[in-house]
């Protein structure tokens, strides 16, 4: 006799879904019986990422009986903990887990609700005895009324323009949604698989706003100051529809009280002030009770430092802050830093230089970066001209207090060069040469015919669209605006591995934009180029085509 319930006012019969049961219960137990359900034995090492098998109730299944078993069927034995933390339900309801070798059953705390749609999502962070990540998320959904929801949204998520796995993708359904976007419960979870895309499948209609971050700290929510990508905008999904939000470029925001680990008087000229994460000098602003500032700087190796020149201090004196803020918080140190009579007996030092052993173009410069301040002086006569080395004409520019870059009066000849200069009349603010007296460049500058040259098209795009070629070897990057058409060719690159994207610069100021949590500002949109471009000398690469959502 078939299994009859009456549900809103309506008889149906459940004959076939009681099937699906039976003959799921008799499939569990063979892959069960076949599974590894003990601890990893010796033998190869296992490094095949663990499948999901089976899963009940089946896909898009409806009319979903309200005491219907939930359960998943793994390939193998699994970590469990790791496991259970990757698992996402929508609609976010209190859930235990009951493991049965590589079986895993769902048991709601509520019990399924009627004329609900249910999405079960297995991220990649789950993973099997010998750390193997599922290697891509895993979605299935049912319901208990009569439809489901056939909507969705993909994309990919990047972090240094390189594609990211496991990074967690929320999904908040704004027209039924009053909390606090990155705070709050999202509608939806998912992580990015190992090529890091990410896909929500079975939504309903409504207006989205995504947002993805790398769990740190494996809490399973968003904490301050982890990395966090940002959407270009949100999305109006129709019933049924398929959108793609575009590609999701993770960055480091600013945590929202930035913390001093220390302050230090390095010696009568200057002070340390040493951050808890990556800290830029011109976001710092500072004053001193009793002591002049003359001047804030950093150097590029050592990101959580911003050095602090001030006018001589008085040996011990206490000098406390009149303020101290970082892009426009308020950082509280009460403690007062003690000036110093130590006169500076450190010379400073090369920490960079371009080109470093690396081919050059016709129009590179060269480029200096120091350990400390310099005194912005243009080194008149500082090449050496000898039966090795050459002297070259041009101009010196000082880009900040610490970095120096020589611009040649004329593009150079295609060549080998080798020039050598005197370092001791390059010196910091207190008068010390640099630690070597002469510094050298050896480099070769290719011909013509032996660079090459990459062209495409920007899809989408309405604004000014930057298009940029990064060295994956060489710390190189070459940019060029694309023309009103979306058309753009970069040239004069050097042979070798590139990666490309754009970014739409919508508020006109040069660089990619990241956008706000809160406030909220959506992310300039932006695109990559999925694959390594080679380049070989003289190539012409075409059909290097990125599009926007």
């Amino acid at each position: 006799m078939p299994l009859v319930v009456r549900y809103k006012g309506q008889v149906r019969s459940l004959y076939r879904f009681s099937m699906c049961i039976a003959r799921f219960s008799i499939l569990v137990g063979a892959l069960v019986a076949c599974a590894k359900v003990g601890p990893p034995s010796g033998g190869a090492v296992d490094r095949s990422p663990p499948k999901i098998l089976a899963h009940q109730p089946p896909e898009d299944a409806t009319g979903v009986s309200l005491e219907a078993p939930v359960e998943i069927v793994f390939s193998e034995a699994m970590e469990r903990e790791r496991t259970e933390g990757a698992i996402f339900i929508t609609p976010d309801i209190g859930v235990r887990y009951r493991w049965r070798g590589a079986r895993l059953v769902l048991v709601f705390s509520a019990g399924l609700q009627p004329d609900r749609t249910y999405v079960v999502t297995v991220g990649t962070g789950a993973r099997d005895l010998r750390r193997n990540a599922l290697e891509k998320s895993f979605t299935f959904a049912f319901a208990t009324g009569d439809e489901i929801n056939q909507g969705g949204i993909a994309g990919q998520v990047f972090s240094d323009h390189e594609l990211t796995a496991t990074a967690h993708v929320w999904a908040y359904d704004l027209d039924h949604f009053a909390g606090v976007i990155g705070s709050d419960e999202p509608a939806y979870r998912t992580q990015s698989g190992g090529d890091g895309s990410y896909e929500f499948s079975r939504l309903a209609a409504a207006n989205y706003r995504l947002l993805a971050f790398v769990d740190g700290n494996g809490n399973q929510i968003y904490d301050v100051g982890e990395r966090l990508a940002l959407p270009p905008g949100d999305v109006r999904l129709e019933e049924g529809a398929q959108a793609r939000v575009g590609d999701l470029a993770l960055f480091q925001p600013l945590r929202t009280v930035p913390r001093l680990r220390r302050v230090q008087a390095v010696h009568r000229r200057r002070l340390l002030l040493e951050f808890v994460a990556p800290t830029e000098a011109r976001q710092v602003e500072v004053a001193l009770k009793g002591l002049e500032v003359e001047g804030l700087y950093g150097v590029p190796q050592e990101e959580n430092k911003v050095h602090v020149l001030t006018a001589p201090q008085e040996p011990g004196h206490p000098y406390s802050f009149e303020f101290l803020q970082v892009l426009g918080q308020a950082i509280e140190w009460k403690e007062p830093v003690r000036g110093s009579g130590r006169q500076d007996r450190t010379p400073p030092t090369l920490v960079d230089k371009f080109p470093d052993g690396q081919d050059m173009v016709a129009g590179d410069t060269l480029k200096l970066v120091f350990s400390e301040a310099m005194q912005a002086v243009d080194p008149v006569d500082f090449w050496l001209q000898s039966d090795s080395t050459q002297a070259i004409e041009g101009r010196w520019q000082w880009q900040n207090k610490t970095s120096l870059q020589f611009v040649p009066e004329h593009p150079y000849e295609p060549g080998n060069y080798r020039l050598q200069g005197l370092g001791d009349l390059l010196r910091d603010l207190g008068g010390l040469s640099l630690q070597d007296s002469l510094v050298g460049f050896e480099f070769e500058v290719l011909a013509v015919d032996r660079l090459a040259s990459l062209q495409g098209y920007v899809a989408g795009g309405t604004e000014t669209i930057w298009v940029v070629a990064q060295s994956r070897k060489q710390a190189r990057v070459r940019r060029v605006r694309a023309d009103a058409n979306g058309y753009f060719i970069l040239e004069s690159l050097l042979p070798g591995a590139y990666t490309v994207f754009a970014f739409e610069d919508q508020n006109a100021n040069g660089l990619q934009d990241y956008g706000s949590l809160e406030p909220f500002e959506p992310a300039e949109p932006y695109s990559r180029y999925l694959e390594t471009v080679i380049l070989s000398a003289g190539d012409r690469a075409e059909g290097i085509d990125l599009e926007f959502p």
